[in-house]
């Protein structure tokens, strides 16, 4: 963990704050439609503000993890809600534009968490030389 903030965590940190956006802006229609639906996207708005906020403060798989979580669960009930269909009797007909920028934001943020992995993982583990060996 570093608080060092890298390029790669800011394209995160505004993805996931994207994602978070669109939840938080649709919200209020899914409340009336159907509560929990409605109350799952208020859980996604305010993990991906916490997620947000902490890539702009550390270097740690864990937030990255929990990024990608909730982005894929994002994209996984759009999915399921157009075509299987929710609990509760739950589903949806339309593909509307702003969920097609929901998928397209959600995978890029896990495409970014994926490539940050890959700077973040090799630093895992090492410790600092505390000496030397002459």
């Amino acid at each position: 963990m570093t608080s060092t903030t890298t390029p790669i965590r800011y394209v995160g940190a505004l993805l996931i704050l994207a994602v978070g956006a669109i939840h938080a802006y649709e919200a209020p229609t899914y409340l009336s439609l159907e509560t929990y639906v409605g109350v799952l996207f208020i859980a996604a708005a305010v993990g991906s503000l916490v997620v947000a906020l902490a890539l702009l403060r550390i270097d740690d798989l864990r937030v990255w993890g929990l990024g990608a979580l909730i982005s894929i669960s994002c994209f996984a009930g759009f999915v399921l809600a157009r075509t299987t269909g929710l609990p509760a009797g739950f589903k949806e007909t339309q593909w509307s534009t702003i969920g097609v920028i929901s998928l397209i934001v959600e995978s890029a943020f896990v495409l970014v968490a994926i490539a940050a992995r890959g700077v973040i993982a090799p630093r895992i583990g090492r410790r600092p030389a505390t000496g030397s060996y002459a």
